[in-house]
């Protein structure tokens, strides 16, 4: 089965597909800065967030348009960074729409609270071990519920049919 996109239904009842989207996104959002001060003990502005967002989504992108070692797929093991691609200052100011100069001041904020690193070419990462917390697959855990509503509630729209494939 596959999920498809009901142009037509999805514009006739656009206002709530929009309520929808956007409910979505807060909660999203909430979710990964909640994380993050679970993690380091600080609350997060969304800049920050963003800024770890896109750091994680860079490096790691790659990962989806390949196939991984099983042992790799989950994050209960920790995965080789040389495997990264590799992240900068610049890369992650066009990821967020932010100067670099603001995405600079924010990544130092984010070393101190030790979530990032910069590696000795000056490249950034995750800190080491970050993402294999408990905290972490939790939060994956409760971001599929809300996608999982938010289909749920697309598919009553009507907005998002399922088809057998």
């Amino acid at each position: 089965m596959v999920v498809v996109v009901d142009a037509q239904a999805a514009e006739e009842k656009s206002r709530l597909v929009l309520v929808s989207f956007t409910t979505l996104s807060m909660r999203l959002m909430e979710n990964w800065r909640q994380l993050i001060s679970d993690v380091s003990g600080q609350m997060p502005d969304y800049e920050k967030t963003m800024i770890l967002g896109a750091i994680i989504t860079i490096g790691a992108e790659k990962l989806t348009r390949t196939e991984l070692e099983p042992h790799f797929q989950s994050l209960s093991d920790p995965f080789p960074v040389d495997r990264l691609t590799k992240c900068n200052v610049a890369s992650v100011a066009a990821a967020v729409g932010l100067n670099s100069e603001t995405v600079r001041r924010k990544i130092r904020e984010l070393i101190d609270m030790k979530l990032v690193v910069k590696e000795p070419g000056g490249s950034l990462q995750i800190a080491p071990n970050i993402l294999e917390l408990r905290a972490v697959r939790d939060t994956l855990q409760a971001q599929l519920e809300l996608l999982r509503r938010t289909a749920n509630q697309l598919v009553k729209l009507h907005g998002l049919r399922i088809v057998r494939s």
